[in-house]
């Protein structure tokens, strides 16, 4: 049954996937507020949620059921069987990490969009126990990748940390908040939910090619680099959003 379960999400996850790599562009160049990037910005956060909770989906699964799933079929001695579920639950994890980032950046971005200058509106409890999950997941996340000295982990929990902490301190910050500076959080969670997109992509789609020319070891960059370029994007990106939309 949960194998059934896995692979239908599998295919939800592709489907969506593909569609939000697509989707991601077309409010970028629809103009801002216009019908047309109100309605291409529905479609961007519906195909993402479909990712995203795919995601959280599947990584649990493989949590619940690790060998069953991954290696169904196979039969191990139980030193080898507690190493590979290890494995295979460390990788699950940091996968519904990623999974609930995306989530997170996702739902927090169409709040503050109906919320606009008002924050108490985003204090809610969806809200917030999102965010509070993340912030749970990073810690766990980062602790598992410093104990088993995986740098991967260890990069995408403090991201996520930041990400959680960033979001809590938007709400909760005392000063009010300068004029439109709800369109650049807005904007700036969009790309990051986009970034996490086309990083997914290159390192699962293109997974054949990635791993012919690097060794495993040297994979991380193939993570990171997106991120990194992605967040030079969404800084340049938004600082011309400030100036376009006059955030003082």
């Amino acid at each position: 049954m949960l194998n059934h379960i896995h692979q239908l999400s599998f295919y939800l996850h592709i489907c969506a996937g593909t569609l939000a790599l697509i989707a991601f562009w077309l409010p970028i160049f629809a103009k801002k507020g216009s019908k047309n990037h109100n309605q291409y910005g529905s479609i961007f956060v519906n195909v993402m949620y479909a990712v995203s909770i795919s995601g959280l989906l599947m990584s649990s699964i493989v949590l619940i059921d690790p060998i069953g799933i991954r290696r169904p079929g196979e039969i191990f001695d139980v030193e080898q069987a507690h190493r590979i579920a290890f494995n295979h639950r460390m990788f699950a994890s940091f996968l519904f990490m990623l999974s609930l980032l995306v989530l997170a950046s996702v739902k927090q971005s169409v709040a503050v969009l109906r919320a606009k200058a008002n924050r108490e509106k985003l204090k809610t409890a969806s809200n917030l126990t999102l965010l509070f999950c993340l912030l749970v997941s990073s810690i766990v996340v980062g602790y598992v990748g410093i104990v088993n000295k995986q740098t991967l982990l260890q990069v995408f929990a403090i991201i996520s940390l930041l990400n959680a902490l960033e979001n809590l301190h938007y709400i909760y910050k005392k000063k009010p908040l300068k004029r439109n500076q709800w369109i650049i959080h807005h904007l700036r969670l969009m790309i990051g939910a986009g970034i996490a997109c086309y990083t997914a992509f290159i390192v699962f789609g293109g997974s054949r090619f990635i791993t012919y020319f690097f060794t495993f070891s040297n994979q991380i960059y193939l993570w990171v680099t997106p991120a990194v370029v992605g967040i030079s994007i969404s800084l340049w990106y938004s600082k011309k959003a400030k100036q376009q939309f006059k955030v003082a």
